[in-house]
């Protein structure tokens, strides 16, 4: 599939958003040199698919790989990460919009 399609799902469907967001950074992490801008909004689609029991384990598993990229535990390729404020639970930007912290 192509990158448009993978961001096509997740789009259209929130509970699919986090597996394919997973598996699309695990798959580019493995090629030799990518730069890639993640850009990652909306904490409460994140939060609301979280607290379903039956895909917790696997929303704690995409934050430990973040959390692996943030270590540069990652052995090839950029990867800069831009949150929205609304994904750091910052209250400048309610709308998650109007600020990007880039990592």
């Amino acid at each position: 599939k192509s990158l448009h399609d993978l961001v096509s799902i997740g789009a259209k469907d929130s509970s699919k958003s986090v597996s394919t967001l997973f598996s699309l950074i695990s798959n580019l992490c493995i090629i030799t040199v990518v730069p890639v801008v993640i850009l990652i909004d909306q904490c409460n689609v994140f939060h609301n698919y979280g607290s379903e029991s039956e895909s917790a384990n696997e929303v704690a598993d995409f934050c430990k790989f973040i959390s692996r990229i943030g270590q540069n535990d990652i052995e090839r390729g950029c990867i800069l990460r831009a949150y929205s404020a609304s994904f750091r639970v910052m209250p400048i930007a309610a709308d998650g919009d109007s600020l990007l912290n880039v990592q």
